[in-house]
């Protein structure tokens, strides 16, 4: 069955987005700690923060092909399978950032208003999470919350898929004063979720002909985000519309490119999250390092290290911890969620 196959896509799509991510984060901190980048290269570097709503959109896209076929039966293996993925790489990185505020107050962020809720469960609160990127789980976790519907009945979550989606249209348009939880559960940007989700429906009914002309339409619409049209508002959008097309244009029309796909891409497309998780610690090491070492003059050895060095961090978690760690998790409730479920 096509949903089921592992598609190499997906891994270089969520490569690419967490390298922007990451891009973005180093020269900013580059701009700020070691030496001023030309204005060109700061603008292409931000970007990268793109890379946050790929990863909605792939995030929607893969939580429905994965759970299609599900029963209600399935929802404890759901929610057991989507809470380790997140929650397991997670703690130990928030703990650690924590423990740095709480004992070094002047590092860093410290002093910034961080909330305990947001920062150990990852829900919306008026605070903000004591690991900066971690705003993007705050929604993951909404999303994942969400589509607990999908285990109520078919009808029931895609009609409130309709209902959330006119709700955040609605909130945009008219905007009225509303709780931190809310407003966070209203954002725009929880439409990416949606969008992939559409992209696996389209996985599942449409002919891989059309494969190739997704992707085309796609890479115009991101062309069109680029360096034609628009305000800011409308921008995002169609930058959104853009990248969903890529994602299903690319799934569909794999087979005609996998066998191009290079291995250390799909790495790095498995070592994504982890790479996301805890890039941000360890630029702001690094950056400060360099700041020592190196001149203002010398901005652009200081971008490629300190980029190398998160990226490189961000693969010995994936392989030291997260991955072994995932690994013991699902073998020790693997009997326990095969009988319940």
């Amino acid at each position: 069955m096509r949903g089921e196959k592992t598609l190499l896509s997906i891994q270089v799509g969520r490569a690419l987005a967490a390298l922007a991510v990451v891009l973005e984060h180093v020269g900013l901190l580059t701009n700020d700690l070691v030496g001023h980048l030309p204005q060109w290269i700061s603008s292409l570097f931000s970007q990268g923060r793109l890379g946050v709503d790929y990863f909605f959109v792939t995030s929607g896209f893969i939580i429905l092909t994965v759970h299609m076929n599900d029963q209600r039966s399935d929802l404890p293996r759901y929610l057991w399978k989507r809470i380790t993925r997140v929650y397991i790489p997670y703690l130990p990185v928030v703990a650690g950032i924590i423990a740095v505020y709480i004992l070094l107050p002047t590092v860093g962020q410290g002093s910034r208003d961080w909330g305990w809720a947001t920062s150990l469960l990852l829900i919306p609160t008026a605070s903000r999470p004591a690991l900066t990127v971690a705003w993007t789980l705050v929604h993951e976790i909404i999303f994942y919350a969400f589509f607990l519907l999908f285990f109520v009945g078919r009808r029931v979550f895609f009609a409130a898929v309709l209902i959330w989606s006119a709700a955040i249209v609605a909130s945009y348009i008219h905007p009225i004063e509303l709780s931190a939880s809310m407003d966070v559960i209203l954002q725009p940007i929880n439409l990416e979720f949606v969008l992939g989700m559409a992209c696996a429906v389209g996985y599942r009914i449409l002919p891989e002909r059309y494969g190739v002309a997704l992707l085309a339409a796609g890479v115009v619409a991101l062309i069109i985000y680029f360096g034609v049209w628009g305000t800011e508002g409308l921008r995002g959008g169609i930058f959104a519309i853009g990248a969903a097309l890529v994602l299903l244009g690319a799934a569909l029309a794999e087979s005609t490119f996998r066998q191009f796909i290079p291995n250390w891409l799909v790495t790095l497309g498995n070592a994504s999250y982890a790479i996301y998780l805890i890039h941000d610690p360890i630029i702001s090491v690094t950056s400060r390092i360099m700041a020592r070492l190196l001149t203002a003059e010398m901005w652009a050895i200081a971008v490629a290290l300190t980029f190398l060095v998160a990226v490189m961090g961000g693969l010995a978690y994936h392989f030291l911890f997260e991955r072994p760690a995932l690994g013991v998790v699902r073998a020790v409730w693997r009997k326990p969620l095969a009988v319940v479920g």
